[in-house]
């Protein structure tokens, strides 16, 4: 393989990784457009003699059939060497909250035209690359943040026949930040798990009382996710917030920005 470029060096670079094991991880997922270049990067330290010190699962985004069987030719191939496996791809199914782009059942407060949007052409064509991925031995990692577009992705899931993995990581919902209520339990139901990340709190307390006049009735549904025996994982996002583990547990049990003079602890 070519040698990665610079900027992808530094984005992995090793001090990077050293941090993360000061926080005690062992192992990290990496959804990348370019996965290629991270799974290059893991063969440029070993042959420098550099430490690696992360196993990363690398989750390449797709854009349809032929992306799936070409990443499912590599990942059967063993083409990614000690450090990274090749284990899925990612999917976005819809847009933020921030930017009020998340796919939702109603449209958002004081935008009656705006619903968000969503980057799949329907529900049965998620269902197709689903099943796809699945027959293939791949896990599928889906961003949905609305209600709407979690409703759908699940409904996708059901349809394809995929909802309980074939003895390789569970499938997932990323973010799961809006859901109907009965949609809930669905997770469980289907065996799919809910990847959340309750650090984004930090940025989106304020957000939801200031979007949603009427609180919606299931955002960051985790204590309801997991009651209804979902599987739930915590994630941070990183580098989109802080790695640190300890952080998202705060935020989850709380649910309330932490105070300044405590955030040197997270």
């Amino acid at each position: 393989m070519e040698r990665v470029s610079t900027r992808a060096v530094t984005v992995w670079k090793p001090s990077t990784m050293s941090f993360s094991c000061t926080l005690g991880l062992l192992s990290s997922s990496q959804p990348s457009s370019r996965a290629w270049e991270t799974v290059s990067l893991g063969g440029w330290w070993t042959q420098t003699g550099d430490a690696l010190y992360l196993r990363n699962g690398i989750i390449d985004h797709t854009g349809g059939n032929d992306d799936v069987q070409a990443m499912a030719s590599s990942r059967n191939a063993q083409v990614l060497g000690f450090a990274s496996t090749l284990g899925g791809i990612k999917a976005f199914a819809d847009g933020s909250l921030g930017s009020r782009t998340a796919y939702m059942e109603k449209p958002w407060p004081g935008e009656p035209d705006n619903y968000g949007y969503h980057t799949y052409e329907s529900v049965d064509w998620l269902a197709d690359r689903f099943r796809k991925a699945d027959e293939n031995g791949l896990w599928i990692w889906t961003h949905a943040i609305g209600d709407r577009a979690n409703k759908e992705v699940l409904d996708a899931f059901e349809q394809a026949g995929v909802t309980v993995s074939k003895g390789h990581a569970h499938h997932r919902i990323e973010h799961a930040q809006f859901l109907r209520p009965q949609d809930v339990e669905r997770f469980a139901n289907l065996g799919i798990t809910a990847s959340v990340q309750p650090s984004h709190l930090d940025l989106d307390i304020g957000k939801l009382k200031t979007v949603f006049p009427t609180p919606h009735p299931r955002s960051y549904a985790f204590k309801s996710l997991l009651e209804s025996g979902a599987e739930l994982n915590f994630g941070s996002d990183a580098p989109v917030e802080n790695p640190d583990a300890l952080k998202g547990i705060a935020f989850a049990a709380f649910r309330t920005q932490i105070s300044r003079s405590c955030r040197g602890i997270f």
